[in-house]
């Protein structure tokens, strides 16, 4: 029982040691250390600043995707993190947590991309500029791993003839109309496939 109290001790200390090292602003001997400390932490322990200073979502962008069978049949608009959302809720001490960061970054790369390419043509809300945007935002390699999770999804659902991807774009509502139940605000669809309609 002694030993145990010894080991358990020295495990604790281990890892409010580690937990500190990890959250360590950047230093002279981070290079030294950050190897260890990283597979030490990551991904189960991992944390970050943030949870000392939260910083209220403002906006939640989702890549969806949408597949098309060779019959002609499409299926409606799938968030390919659903699944692995839900898995997380159920079981959280496992890593689907860190797996969703991949469509959302896919998500977060793509509307960048757009967005680059919106301010280089300066459009000004005219169709025809927004709609070169998105070919210069299809023709980038922000597109690349969209087009690799949208066949990845089709495939499984055995309706890969054809797929369409589109990033939805969902604003939190002015603090002014928070006693309104609905959390979100405005809502857009960003089609990578096709053109922005009048």
């Amino acid at each position: 029982m002694k030993y145990f109290k010894y080991f358990t001790n020295f495990l604790l200390i281990s890892y409010l040691v580690l937990t500190i090292l990890y959250l360590s602003p950047k230093n002279p001997l981070t290079n030294y250390y950050s190897g260890f400390v990283n597979r030490s932490i990551f991904p189960l322990f991992h944390q970050s600043w943030l949870l000392f200073a939260p910083d209220p979502a403002t906006s939640v962008t989702r890549f969806l995707v949408k597949c098309i069978s060779s019959k002609g049949e499409k299926s409606g608009w799938i968030d390919p993190s659903e699944k692995m959302l839900k898995d997380h809720h159920f079981f959280r001490l496992l890593s689907y947590g860190k797996g969703i960061y991949i469509y959302r970054n896919i998500a977060r790369e793509l509307i960048e991309t757009y967005s680059q390419n919106i301010k280089a043509l300066k459009c000004k809300n005219e169709i025809s500029c927004l709609n070169k945007a998105l070919d210069n935002t299809r023709s980038s390699h922000a597109i690349i791993p969209a087009l690799k999770v949208g066949i990845s999804v089709c495939s499984e659902l055995g309706m890969e003839k054809d797929i369409m991807i589109a990033i939805e774009y969902n604003r939190v509502k002015d603090f002014s109309k928070r006693k309104d139940k609905k959390i979100w605000g405005e809502s857009i669809l960003i089609p990578l496939s096709g053109e922005i309609e009048k």
